[in-house]
Formats: structure tokens, sequence, C-alpha cells
């Protein structure tokens, strides 16, 4: 059975990345990915001479002039390379240390890269990465737990037992992606068989690590109980 290629690639992992006409033609590299005003869509990418000393930015390939979009080269039309990029036009580059902004105001970090879509006709911005050192956490519940995150974005999420996996009253409900979340333990499940409201996406959020592949939707209970262990 073939595999089917990774659609998602850094936009830090195309640069220098030879480009390849449909003639076997290698006479430009990718220089940069361009986006549109808005930072979500792909209008192609910049081009530049191979070598240390080649000339930057001498060119640009148009979304339009793009067969494919390969780990280590990106295909085009002979012909495609054509003149600077335009006034309107970014450079992926430009995004990078750019804040990211939740809805509501609270500043989750900068970006440090763009994760690129590059299935036919699905060619965008999917997504940016964050870096996770850099992330606002509270030092509460585990690292990078959905506990530690949430207060340290002004989100408050019930933690009587300071979030040590000792009470019930971080209970959440994962709505979405909680299978980027590994399984609970035997301690966290026998402190959700006290919650009221149990699911079957409860978690605890002092426990709950999610590994940053799926977008997660994190439902916060509006009861709570305090049901610390003194033993614990």
């Amino acid at each position: 059975m073939v595999k089917a290629p990774n659609p998602y690639v850094r936009a830090s992992a195309l640069h220098g990345n030879p480009i390849v006409t449909n003639d076997g033609d290698t006479d430009f590299e990718v220089q940069d990915v361009l986006v549109d005003r808005d930072g979500r869509g792909i209008v192609g990418f910049s081009a530049r001479e191979p070598g240390v000393f080649g000339k930057r930015h001498v060119g640009v390939v148009p979304l339009s002039g793009v067969s494919s979009i390969g780990p280590d080269a990106v295909m085009v039309k002979a012909g495609s390379v054509t003149d600077p990029p335009d006034e309107d036009d970014r450079l992926g580059t430009q995004l990078v240390g750019a804040s990211v902004v939740t809805e509501t105001g609270v500043e989750v970090g900068h970006i440090s890269d763009l994760v690129l879509e590059t299935r036919h006709n699905a060619t965008r911005v999917r997504a940016v990465e964050v870096d996770p050192a850099k992330l606002p956490y509270s030092r509460e519940g585990q690292k990078g737990s959905i506990l530690e995150i949430a207060l340290g974005n002004g989100v408050e999420i019930d933690h009587a037992c300071g979030g040590v996996c000792a009470c019930s009253t971080c209970h959440v409900v994962v709505r979405k992606g909680i299978e980027s979340i590994p399984e609970a333990t035997d301690d966290e499940n026998d402190q959700l068989d006290n919650a009221p409201g149990l699911t079957p996406q409860s978690r605890l959020a002092c426990q709950s690590v999610p590994d940053g592949t799926q977008d997660l939707v994190v439902e916060i209970p509006s009861w709570n109980r305090n049901l610390v262990k003194e033993d614990h």
C-alpha cells in the first residue's frame, strides 16, 4: 500500500528548496512563502538565485503556476517565475514574531512558524506555531496541562488541591480533541469518580496535557465541589 504524503509542512522547511520546472530546470530556489493581506491564503512563492551569493527575491511564482509542493522541491510550470512581489503580498517571515491573540483579547504567544496545507486546490496557511516555552503558564498542575494554560491566560478553573490530583474540582469536559490527550491514570480516574456530572469526555484539567496535534474545545462546568482528600 502506498502511503499518502503528509499534506502539512512548515513554511520554514521550504526555504532554500529548489524550484523545479516541468522541463527539469532548477534556476531558482524558494526564498519565502507569499501570503495574502489577511495572512491566511498563499498566493505564491518568492524566488531567489541558488547559492550563498545568489540574488534574493528576484521573482515570484504565483500559486497558479505551481504544480505541486513537496518536502524537497516545489514543482512549477515552465516560465512561471515572474516579476518581484506585489506590494499587497507579504512574506511569511514577516509574520514571525507577531502576537497570537484569542477572541477574548488574551495574548497566548508569538508566531514562530506557519503551517501550510499543500493539498491541490486547498493550499493555504492552515495554522501557526507558537513556541511552547514562551506560553504564559501558571505553574499549577502538570506542565502544559489544560489547567496551567487556562490559568496562565486568565481563565479561572477551580483547583482546590493546588493541581496535584487530590480532588475533582478542576473537572472539565473535553468536547473536541480529547484524542490528543494521554489516557487518564488510575489516580485521575479515582478522583473523577467523585465528580458530579461525569461524562465520557470528563478529565481533570490539572492532569490533561494535550500534545498540540489537535484543536481543543473544553467546557468548564458551572458547578464544582471541593473533594480534597486530606490524606493524599
